[in-house]
């Protein structure tokens, strides 16, 4: 927006954090605003596990479904040489990983990460000129929420639909014309909301729309090509990003998705408050 309004004509859109070495806990202290951490609610695992028991409650969706999750982002890692974790793994080996918060385990969880990203933003006009083919921001969305525990619906984050939505409206667009999708996988359940406020399967669905190799390269949706927070790195959504502009621009080698025109590219925040949408184009695109 600072570019569209003159205020600006380059915009560097820096991300650097180094919770792996730098001694960060992803937690927060006992009496944090509420009293749920005295019976044990803390850390993002414990949001997300709550999501993952809850959709699994309400419409029978199961861990192996998130271990197809887990299972594509690391195969699309396999084919990304700047991935973390490379090597592939099955929907049994997920199944044998260890508990973190039941019912995710620790393949249903990202890595933690330390890293740097910056995405430069500029004009289309002034992009013409540059040396990368430009990728044309075609619409985003914000939605937040201060809801919490005691709104019944809160951990299905509604407010994500939101984002997804006014994104595809400025953008004009709408999930039929979405190629590829980075969508933000802190745990493999947030993929599950995503893939249903997108409006890519119906609520409930999520899960079985993960079965056979749909969100794999080749699949009706490929999602987190590089690897996403499960495989490639946790840079907190950022390079999700920057794998989009790369699909964009038709660099991703063998994991670039053939024909795709239109990246989603979603985020989340402050545990399950916040959300973010973008919608990117390819050069030629309206």
């Amino acid at each position: 927006m600072a570019v569209d309004a003159g205020l600006a004509s380059h915009v560097a859109c820096v991300y650097g954090d180094a919770p792996a070495t730098g001694g960060g806990v992803f937690n927060r202290a006992q009496g944090w605003g509420d009293s749920s951490s005295i019976w044990g609610y803390m850390a993002a695992a414990a949001n997300s596990a709550m999501t993952a028991a809850r959709h699994m409650a309400v419409y029978g969706t199961t861990s192996r479904q998130l271990g197809e999750i887990a299972v594509a982002c690391r195969h699309h890692a396999s084919l990304n040489p700047d991935a973390v974790m490379r090597e592939p793994i099955t929907v049994d080996d997920h199944q044998a990983s260890r508990w973190i918060v039941e019912p995710l385990r620790l393949l249903d969880c990202c890595l933690v990460s330390d890293g740097g990203v910056c995405i430069i933003v500029s004009s289309a006009e002034r992009a013409r000129d540059l040396q990368q083919p430009r990728v044309l921001i075609s619409g985003f969305g914000q939605a937040y929420t201060a809801q919490n525990l005691g709104t019944e619906d809160w951990w299905y984050a509604p407010h994500q639909k939101r984002a997804v939505q006014d994104a595809y409206a400025m953008a004009g667009v709408g999930p039929q014309d979405i190629g590829v999708a980075q969508l933000y996988d802190n745990f493999t359940c947030s993929v599950l909301l995503w893939l249903e406020h997108g409006g890519f399967c119906a609520p409930g669905e999520g899960g079985a729309f993960c079965e056979g190799g749909r969100i794999r390269l080749g699949g009706a949706l490929p999602i987190n090509t590089a690897g996403g927070n499960l495989s490639e790195s946790f840079m907190e959504g950022w390079l999700h990003i920057v794998e989009g502009v790369r699909q964009m621009r038709g660099q991703c080698g063998p994991r670039q998705v053939p024909g795709a025109e239109r990246c989603l590219v979603t985020g989340r925040g402050m545990a399950l408050n916040c959300a973010n949408a973008l919608v990117l184009g390819k050069e030629g695109t309206t």
